[in-house]
Order: structure tokens, then sequence, then C-alpha cells
């Protein structure tokens, strides 16, 4: 029964959008590309590496640099324009989405020599709302976009791996209460083709956080501050309102 209800609502929700003459696309996307973070918790593997490096008869001056890591992520933005009821005419149109990925940063130790014998990468596996303004702009053969706006994540959990000479360690750890919420901003472009009954998108993103990632009361009894993730995404404009895709 409860599922029934639910079928309706969500039919009734996409035809009060198509009686209200709205432009709406569903757009599936994935992506790939790098990310960094810094803060006490990596700071502070840096500085054990470069000890345990500098005591181990190599060299003195040991070094322990942060370097990005590789990142992925998968979801579905909605985006509504146009419409005698929204807000908004001509080029702008509103996007809300779903982001499911990953957040984090690294570490590595490596002598004087230059040898690395020593890395930690601390991983948040989040889910990301976002809520952005759009502007999009015939170019060409397909359509140029333009978006910025804020998103809040949600954290659930820490996948932290460690290496030293060889041997690795794996730990999987809850979120505390602390650290479940974070919130920062996006800055996207893309392009589209128009590919079958819809558009082909093809862009890059940018995210950052302006909060911590993890505090220092939380889970991993320290902070992982303001994280940042360049992507490049690649996504499917499904036409679900009113009107078809730009030709």
């Amino acid at each position: 029964m409860n599922k029934k209800v639910g079928i309706i609502c969500v039919l009734c929700f996409f035809a009060l959008f198509a009686a209200s003459a709205l432009d709406l696309y569903l757009t599936p996307y994935v992506q790939g590309g790098a990310g960094q973070a810094s803060g006490s918790l990596l700071s502070g593997r840096g500085d054990f590496y470069a000890e345990l490096g500098a005591s181990s008869g190599t060299a003195l001056g040991s070094s322990a640099p942060f370097y990005p890591i590789l990142l992925l992520g998968a979801g579905v933005d909605l985006s509504l324009s146009q419409g005698k009821f929204f807000l908004w005419k001509g080029p702008l149109s509103f996007v809300a989405g779903l982001d499911a990925g990953e957040w984090g940063g690294a570490v590595s130790g490596s002598t004087a020599a230059g040898a690395a014998f020593a890395s930690t990468r601390a991983r948040s596996m989040a889910i990301t709302l976002s809520a952005d303004e759009r502007i999009s702009l015939n170019l060409g053969p397909g359509l140029f976009s333009f978006e910025l706006g804020p998103f809040v994540g949600f954290n659930g959990g820490y996948l932290v791996q460690e290496a030293i000479s060889g041997i690795t360690s794996t730990t999987w750890l809850w979120p505390a209460f602390a650290d479940i919420v974070f919130v920062g901003a996006s800055l996207g472009f893309d392009y589209g083709f128009r590919l079958g009954p819809g558009r082909l998108r093809l862009g890059l993103r940018g995210d950052i956080g302006l909060t911590p990632l993890s505090s220092a009361a939380g889970a991993l009894g320290a902070e992982i501050d303001y994280p940042w993730r360049a992507f490049a995404r690649a996504g499917y404009d499904l036409p679900l309102g009113a009107k078809k895709a730009e030709k």
C-alpha cells in the first residue's frame, strides 16, 4: 500500500511540473578526478614520517609532502527552467543534485634522497546535496553552461589506509556526531551536445569545503580541514518536462 502511494506521489510531482510548462531534465552522471585536504591528522602523520625518515640513518631533513589522491563519484541532477510559474526566465535555470563520492587527503614520507617509505590516505565516503544556479548559452552546435552554488555533505564514514615500509593497514571508522555534516561551494562548466532524445554533457567541476571534513572532537580525533575536489564529468540530460532538448 505504501509503495503504491509513493508511486502516485512521484507521478503527481512530475505531472505538476509538466502542467506548469516547466522544462524539466534529469541528468545522471559519473565523474572522476583528484582532491586534497590538510589538517591536524595528516600534518601529524607528516611530522612523524619526517622524524622517522631522519632517524633512519639515510640523511637528515627528510620531507613529508601532501599529495592529491584519485577520487570517484556518481550522481544525478534535476534541473528546471522557463515555465510561467518559474521565477527566472531566459538562460537561467535551477539545478538540484545528489552526489555519492569520496573526499579526503593524503600525505607521504620520503627520505632526503627522495625515496618514499610511508603514506597515509584518509578518505571520507560522503553524500552531497547541491543547489546551483545555471546559466546556459547557445554556442556553436551545442549548449555551454556555467553553474555556481552551495552544497551540504553528509559523511558516511572514514577509510584510513597507512603503509610503512611495505606493511599496510586499513581502518574503517564510523563518523561521530561532530563529523556528520560539512558545507561548501561548487563551480562547474560543461558543454551539451544533442544526442538521441536528450543531450550529452561533458564538463569540469570543482568543489571546495568551507567547513572541516573532520572535527577534532570526531571519530578521527583530529581535524581534516577544507577539502577540495576537481572533476571531469560526463552526464546525459533526459527531458521529462514540457519541452524537448534544444536542437
